[in-house]
């Protein structure tokens, strides 16, 4: 099949790489139902099954926002609708057996506003689904939650949420800010967290998973020119702290924390900011830009900017599986030519990725071992 634009199709290995899910999305008129197909390729990639659906949603609200493939080769796909200034509705699409059997589940959770959902396979072949929720305001969340699924009975074996507790919230706060959010929650206003968009669920040993989410805001202040009619772009990116909740298998929470981050750049769309992520037994490691000056951070106080500047530096953060945080340089000083583009890294295996750096003309890959 021959897909004239790349935006169309996207592709995602298995757990163990035996398994190849080739997903593409068909050009079609904004009136037309939502259609979509698949294949589904072994290692030799030979085609060991394949699919085509048309679903009972109009394209323009409707979009396939995951896909997962397990080892045995069932397909897992998450439909998003969106919901004018009301959040999203998720379904999930589940093929077993070559198609052969076929599942569709409403993810619901009456009360809450879902705003984003994201798909992770556990070590024993359990599906989980989980993302965020709202109160009433999209642009904040409020909590979480969970869903998990049964490999065998294809059925659902838990479906829970929570909301944020305020020492998360109030995590990497001044003192002053912090003092101010807790008694604005113990008068029983609302203090969500805003503008947090999810990211990776990344499955535990212990069939749970990590929740991460990061804090990004585009602020467009494009002005008119005194001579002349044709505005000039000013828009500021800023991409901050990453949220990260580690969740059960019953999809209760064992502890949360959040990473300290914050990156600005200008006309960019955020070019060298955000993080990597990869897992080796239970711990995480991120890796970003940040300045220098937060070598020493410690969960509160002032957070210094990333500017892509003198003061630039790449750091490498561990979060160890009972949530405590270890923040160190990447790099030697010798070696801060360039500026990691973070965004665009890699996950080879378990605790290796592969990552990319630059600066003017300088180019630098590097294969990052985390033990």
């Amino acid at each position: 099949y021959y897909l004239k634009y790349e935006e169309l199709f996207t592709y995602v290995a298995s757990p163990d790489s035996s398994k190849l899910l080739v997903y593409y999305d068909t050009p079609r008129d904004k009136s037309a139902k939502e259609q979509f197909g698949f294949h589904v390729f072994d290692k030799d990639l030979q085609v060991l099954w394949h699919d085509y659906k048309e679903l009972r949603v109009n394209d323009h609200r409707y979009d396939i926002v995951r896909h997962k493939i397990n080892n045995q080769g069932d397909v897992f796909l998450l439909g998003k609708t969106e919901k004018r200034n009301k959040g999203s509705d998720f379904t999930l699409y589940a093929f077993y057996d070559k198609g052969e059997i076929y599942k569709e589940y409403k993810i619901e959770f009456p009360g809450l506003i879902t705003t984003g959902g994201q798909l992770s396979l556990a070590p024993d072949g359990k599906l989980i689904c989980s993302g965020f929720y709202t109160r009433d305001d999209i642009d904040k969340i409020a909590g979480y939650w969970f869903v998990s699924f049964d490999p065998n009975t294809h059925e659902i074996v838990s479906s829970t949420h929570d909301e944020f507790d305020i020492d998360l919230i109030t995590q990497n706060m001044t003192d002053r800010m912090a003092d101010k959010t807790r008694k604005k929650n113990e008068k029983g206003k609302k203090v969500d967290l805003n503008n947090y968009e999810i990211r990776e669920l990344i499955s535990a040993s212990d069939g749970g998973c990590y929740l991460l989410g990061e804090q990004i805001i585009e602020e467009d202040k494009t002005l008119l020119s005194n001579n002349e009619n044709t505005p000039k772009p000013k828009i500021y990116y800023y991409y901050n702290d990453i949220v990260v909740l580690r969740l059960n298998a019953e999809g209760s929470l064992v502890w949360s924390q959040k990473i300290a981050k914050s990156q600005k750049s200008l006309n960019d769309n955020g070019y060298f900011s955000s993080y990597g992520v990869t897992e080796l037994n239970d711990n995480l490691y991120f890796v970003f830009n940040d300045n220098e000056k937060n070598l020493n951070y410690n969960r509160s106080g002032k957070i210094y900017t990333f500017k892509a500047n003198k003061d630039d530096i790449a750091v490498t953060v561990k979060l160890d599986s009972d949530g405590t945080q270890k923040r160190s340089a990447l790099f030697e000083v010798d070696r801060r030519d360039i500026i990691l583009r973070a965004k665009v890294s890699e996950i080879i295996k378990p605790g290796e990725m592969l990552i990319y750096g630059e600066r003017s003309s300088t180019q630098r890959f590097a294969r990052l071992v985390f033990n």
